[in-house]
């Protein structure tokens, strides 16, 4: 895994698996609205809006995610 091609930008949408971010079950779509300033080696700090299957917006969340591991949908 290489993670995202480009550097990551509020307003991305991006898939996290479940293994490969704290805290929580399955795999995260996000709707990044920020991002954090300080990256811990492989980690990153991203808020955004939880996306469900079909779109909807679940809630705000805050996560950790491995950077390797970041996907953009498209």
């Amino acid at each position: 895994m290489t993670g995202p091609s480009a550097p990551l930008r509020i307003g991305d949408t991006v898939q996290i698996p479940e293994p490969d971010y704290c805290y929580g079950l399955g795999t995260l779509t996000l709707r990044i609205t920020a991002i954090g300033a300080g990256q811990r080696r492989d980690w990153i700090q991203l808020r955004g809006i939880q996306l469900a299957d079909d779109g909807r917006e679940i809630k705000e969340r805050e996560v950790l995610a491995r950077v390797a591991a970041i996907r953009r949908t498209t």
